[in-house]
């Protein structure tokens, strides 16, 4: 019995990991609060680690604005971001201060589930 017991237990850690600290991203882009339509690949959200070794993960914007980082399964690495906003098409140009290379728009990113919403007319609310 008590193998059995040991050998679940060392299933469900496989599973499940040990206390896994990583994060999952998701959101929605806005524009002064208000819901915005994207064409199709119009736009992408951009994630970049501050420090050293920077890793940078990048979202696709659905056609509704949501947008969810699915590199690397799905988990970040916890720790505070840049967040730029590439914009083409009938956006490109509208907001040049949201443009990753520019971008001052930080947000921390803890484990577990983060949810933002980015008002691209307010990126700072």
């Amino acid at each position: 019995m008590r193998r059995i017991v040991i050998g679940i237990a060392l299933l469900l850690l496989t599973f499940t990991g040990c206390g896994n600290p990583m994060a999952r991203v998701k959101g929605k882009l806005v524009e002064n609060g208000k819901e915005m339509k994207f064409p199709p690949n119009s736009a992408a959200v951009e994630l970049t680690s501050m420090g050293e070794n920077a890793t940078t993960y990048t979202a696709v914007v659905n056609e509704d604005g949501s947008f969810e980082v699915f590199a690397s399964g799905g988990q970040v690495q916890p720790g505070n971001y840049r967040v730029g906003v590439m914009l083409m098409g009938k956006f490109s140009g509208k907001y040049p201060e949201l443009a990753p290379q520019k971008s001052k728009l930080t947000r921390e990113i803890k484990s577990g589930s983060n949810d933002f919403k980015i008002d691209l007319a307010n990126p700072g609310s």
